[in-house]
């Protein structure tokens, strides 16, 4: 990508891509200790549970390493062997699945791809060659379908944490981008999103207590509205684990679970704690489960088709003119994670040559905005001066988007 910069400044995401990396270093878990070595050149640090911090540190660990070993445990239990993970992060799992054979592809934005592909093969055995990272915005349908047709027929797909990063109405573009990916491919997705804030919690409680749960949970929250920026209220990322299942049905997707402890593996990270304390644990996590979803029945033959015979078109279009001082520009396609970038650094070159006064931004044929669009709105009403920064001819679902997350008012609409 020709300016990281920009897509820094409207996709926060890299701030929480190595949450999970750490957490399974700190573990103990070996492909995540030689990732960790790889990506930031030192060794994670020990954990000393004697002190608050540390009891902190030992619930995610801990929390953490339960989830990444049910997700594993439950794509074995599929017997597919190609493995799209989206939003994959920092993650060891493409790395250690592509060691034992399977075909990966790891999917995230831009900014986490440039940093984890170049780590990843260069520890990857012989070079491996069915391993893949490739930049993919999971509300980008177009960039979605390209992943997955790069893995073939039948393919599992897994979210881990990524749910819980969407406002509402990402969520419902998400979820029908993967359920017409595996109308297209065959497979199941498997995620343990639409439960994860109920057994982090009662982990963390088990392990450190209800104050230090209620702490990290005020922490997640924090992390969740900087990542989102200073316009979102804690309210406004969606409420995957009160509106995920109507989501599943409205889509006619079936839901099957597997617990999220079947004592099947070793967990590492029990090391941290009493042996009462890992027992609690384990008996916590056995009783929470991870989501292997599937297409039901009740598919309309027309959903079908479309799966099948539609191209998705992911791409933006961006014309303009200046006249008077007015700097009018004229949107086409999806304004997301993968686009939002051309327009900010159109944006800033425009801005750094002071070739205009006033902006004027025609959304007549934008069919969507993400929050990564709405984050170049805030740039470009926060540069110009006066803040005098105009949209015109919104459409249905733009509008309740900006309705929705505020910038309505922002933008006096």
């Amino acid at each position: 990508m020709k300016d990281l910069h920009s897509f820094e400044a409207i996709n926060p995401v890299i701030s929480s891509a190595g949450y999970a990396l750490t957490g399974l270093a700190g573990a103990g878990i070996p492909e995540a200790v030689k990732l960790y070595r790889q990506l930031y050149n030192e060794t994670p640090e020990v954990i000393d549970t004697a002190s608050p911090d540390g009891l902190k540190a030992a619930s995610s660990i801990i929390n953490i390493e339960f989830r990444y070993k049910a997700i594993n445990r439950a794509i074995e239990k599929t017997g597919i062997r190609n493995v799209l993970d989206l939003g994959c992060g920092f993650s060891p799992r493409p790395l250690a699945l592509s060691e034992m054979g399977y075909n990966v592809l790891g999917a995230d934005l831009p900014v986490v791809i440039e940093k984890i592909s170049p780590a990843a093969k260069a520890l990857s055995v012989n070079g491996e060659t069915n391993l893949t990272y490739l930049a993919v915005d999971a509300t980008n349908a177009a960039s979605l379908s390209d992943a997955a047709d790069l893995l073939g027929d039948e393919i599992v797909i897994v979210t881990e944490g990524l749910l819980n990063c969407l406002t509402e109405s990402e969520l419902w573009t998400v979820v029908e981008n993967i359920r017409t990916t595996l109308l297209r491919h065959g497979g199941v997705w498997i995620t343990t999103d639409f439960d994860e804030k109920d057994f982090s919690v009662a982990g963390y409680k088990a392990i450190a207590g209800p104050d230090i749960a209620a702490e990290l949970d005020k922490e997640h929250q924090k992390q969740i509205e900087e990542l989102f920026g200073e316009q979102y209220g804690s309210e406004n990322p969606a409420p995957v684990e009160m509106i995920g299942k109507d989501i599943l049905f409205e889509l006619h997707l079936a839901e099957d679970t597997l617990p999220l402890y079947d004592g099947s593996t070793d967990i590492l990270s029990l090391s941290l704690v009493s042996d009462d304390v890992a027992e609690n644990c384990k008996d916590i996590y056995s009783n929470c489960h991870v989501s292997v979803i599937s297409e039901d029945d009740s598919t309309p033959a027309i959903d079908r088709l479309a799966a099948l015979f539609t191209t998705p078109d992911g791409t933006l279009s961006i014309r303009h003119e200046i006249i008077n001082g007015i700097l009018r520009i004229s949107l086409k396609g999806r304004l997301d994670s993968l686009t939002s970038p051309n327009l900010l650094k159109f944006y800033e070159d425009e801005l750094e040559k002071k070739s205009f006064r006033k902006v004027q931004l025609d959304f007549k044929e934008l069919a969507y905005i993400s929050s990564a669009g709405l984050r170049v709105l805030l740039i470009m009403y926060k540069g110009t001066p006066g803040h005098e920064v105009k949209l015109f001819n919104l459409g249905t679902e733009v509008f309740s988007v900006l309705e929705m997350t505020g910038y309505a008012d922002i933008f006096g609409i």
